[in-house]
């Protein structure tokens, strides 16, 4: 999981709309490295990583 989590740092993060309040960032890495991360004012709020295959 840490190694997972590391590897997001090198992903291009790309701002997306949010649903709600907040800011949105998404990324991917291939087709099977799926990650989005919420924040607000700076501070995460919700991060989730999805690795298909």
């Amino acid at each position: 999981m840490e190694q997972l989590l590391q590897a997001t740092d090198g992903f291009s993060w790309q701002k997306t709309q949010p649903v709600g309040e907040g800011e949105e960032y998404r990324a991917q890495q291939g087709e099977e490295i799926h990650a989005s991360a919420l924040t607000l004012q700076d501070a995460p709020v919700h991060m989730s990583v999805v690795v298909a295959g």
